[in-house]
């Protein structure tokens, strides 16, 4: 990617430095109860043409007029305002005022200039003036050339439309993102547009650039309880405040030079207010989305001090999230570990808070050798395995018991926009540590030889080299892992026990006859036992890479097949009565 003239321009500056006067202090307009009869009496009193503004403090000298847009009333202590500022083009406020609390801004992006309104416990109310881009992620440029996504990563199958728009990263998670690729009507009460509404144009992303868009999407929010979807009927089944739409659009009404933008902070809000997205193409889409979305859940840009820059573009194969990680092949939630950081805020502790309700997924592992859980294995020995590890220094334990024999594992991570560096570690029965792979880049690799026994392997995330210079820690390496590879089963147990058909299995020992395979091991002869006396069955032998060496029908139990003229080895013998099937391993020797 380091050939790309791709550039996200991102020009977020602070607007400290281009405000012309100097930002004022807090000030105090006085106490939730008087500011809500002030505006309240204001807004019933007024001319008639003025019945729709208010005239909002910032200063004992200084005040704006505000349009009303939108207004909420419930009871006696609660008003939901917004709209935009009077005669000031690409304005826009709210005000939230609940019992004792009250919140709300004031933004002015032309002049980018922002205000904040907060309360204290005691229900006192402040004004003050703040950067816009604690506020709203402006500028955030459009890409100038799209992105081209890794090999391993591009999206070579379609989806029919059906599935598309149907997909589900966490299913019953605690909160839910919507990608919204079909355009949206946004009704003109928030803050965009000068608090008129937008209808949003379907998105001209291609079918396989927004798969693409929820693989990236997925996987960075892949450690918390957020379910990631197509669906607007799953959207619709959550909460007000459970839930955000991202809108992907070439309606660049709501900011006009932008490839993105977001308010910060608006998931937990209630109010349904959108984030946006307007690049179109390859891996731009989803990488701004996760940025966009990052803002929602309250986080702020990850920069410098030295040079000054408000995005880090990153270092060595790093980048932040929340900076500019376009041309990184690691991108990572981060806590500012990097050399003259700008934002030490930790992404991850903001995201779980209880401001959002979403948390971190349930652990889909456990992390000791008592509770590990067995590697999923074919009557081959060919593992797969799929797992996430969803906080920093989990660890996900997995045992298997094998024959003995060469073992060859491989850890790999997700390959849509994977953000997880992989460490894995192999153990003996009694939890010391035999080998650790962490190779170069994100996998991790077990080539080993054993002896027959039980054995554990752990996977976790890992950092690499120094954070301060061309490399980061083990903070942000979250997200999927997968384990394939292959390890010699262990002979004389039974691998698979399956119904025939559509039944269903058979869990309990009680409910099946044993299949006896004699001897075993066999040089010329085996001999099948299964059932009661004259009962019968279909017989197959394959070989430890799945190729069919032997069958035989209606076998009579007690009767012997001839196996002489297999090589030496490991099989595995599969008997169908017509209402199960069973497989043993089956051990073939030369003779002497």
């Amino acid at each position: 990617m380091n050939n790309l003239k791709f550039h996200l321009l991102l020009l977020c500056v602070f607007a400290v430095s281009t405000v012309t006067r100097a930002q004022e202090k807090r000030y105090t307009i006085g106490n939730s109860t008087n500011v809500l009869s002030n505006f309240r009496r204001q807004l019933t009193t007024g001319k008639s043409h003025d019945i729709n503004r208010l005239q909002l403090q910032l200063s004992s000298t200084r005040s704006l007029t505000a349009v009303i847009k939108h207004r909420h009333s419930s009871g006696r202590a609660s008003e939901h305002l917004a709209g935009s500022i009077a005669n000031v083009p690409n304005s826009s406020f709210y005000l939230m005022i609940e019992n004792k609390s009250v919140q709300g801004h004031i933004l002015l992006r032309d002049s980018k200039k922002a205000y904040t309104y907060s309360s204290d416990n005691n229900g006192d109310v402040f004004v003050e003036e703040t950067d816009i881009n604690k506020i709203i992620c402006i500028d955030y440029k459009e890409a100038e050339e799209p992105g081209t996504p890794p090999a391993a990563a591009r999206v070579t199958t379609a989806l029919d439309a059906a599935a598309l728009y149907d997909q589900q990263s966490y299913p019953g998670g605690n909160g839910c993102v919507l990608l919204d690729f079909d355009g949206q009507h946004v009704p003109g009460v928030w803050l965009w547009n000068n608090g008129n509404p937008i209808d949003a144009a379907p998105s001209n992303v291609s079918d396989a650039d927004k798969q693409l868009a929820w693989e990236y999407v997925s996987e960075g929010f892949r450690p918390f309880s957020l379910n990631i979807t197509t669906s607007e009927a799953v959207f619709n089944t959550y909460p007000a405040n459970r839930r955000m739409r991202c809108i992907f659009t070439s309606t660049k009404t709501a900011s006009p030079t932008a490839g993105g933008t977001a308010d910060i902070g608006s998931f937990q809000w209630g109010l349904e207010i959108p984030c946006w997205v307007f690049n179109s193409r390859g891996i731009a889409p989803g990488v701004t989305a996760i940025h966009e979305i990052g803002h929602a859940f309250g986080l702020q840009h990850k920069g410098r001090v030295n040079p000054s820059e408000n995005y880090y573009l990153g270092h060595g194969n790093w980048a932040p999230i929340m900076g500019d990680g376009y041309y990184k092949s690691i991108v990572q939630w981060s806590k500012g570990e990097y050399f003259h950081t700008n934002n030490i805020e930790d992404d991850l502790t903001i995201i779980t808070s209880n401001r959002y309700h979403v948390g971190y997924r349930a652990d889909d592992y456990g992390n000791t050798k008592t509770a590990a859980t067995s590697l999923t294995m074919d009557i081959a020995g060919n593992v797969s395995n799929k797992g996430v590890i969803e906080r920093t220094a989990d660890v996900d334990m997995f045992s298997f018991t094998t024959g003995g024999g060469p073992v060859n594992l491989t850890f790999k991570p997700n390959a849509y926009a994977p953000t997880l560096d992989i460490l894995a570690t192999l153990y003996d029965s009694t939890g010391t540590a035999l080998t650790t792979s962490d190779l170069p880049g994100l996998n991790a690799g077990i080539s080993t030889t054993l002896a027959a026994g039980k054995y554990y392997v752990s996977v976790t995330g890992t950092g690499a080299g120094d954070p301060l210079t061309t490399g980061y820690s083990n903070y942000g390496s979250l997200g999927t892992f997968n384990i394939t590879g292959r390890i010699p089963p262990d002979p004389g147990i039974v691998l698979s026990l399956e119904p025939k058909g559509n039944g269903t299995p058979l869990s309990k020992p009680k409910d099946v006859t044993s299949l006896v395979v004699s001897p075993n091991p066999a040089v010329n002869q085996v001999k099948l036992k299964y059932g009661k006396r004259n009962s019968n069955f279909d017989v197959k032998i394959t070989d430890v890479n799945g190729v069919v060496v032997y069958t035989a029908s209606h076998i009579e139990t007690g009767q012997q097949i001839n196996i002489a003229s297999l090589p030496s080895g490991l099989y595995f013998i599969t008997i169908n009565t017509g209402k199960q099937t069973i497989t043993k391993k089956l051990i073939k020797q030369n003779a002497n």
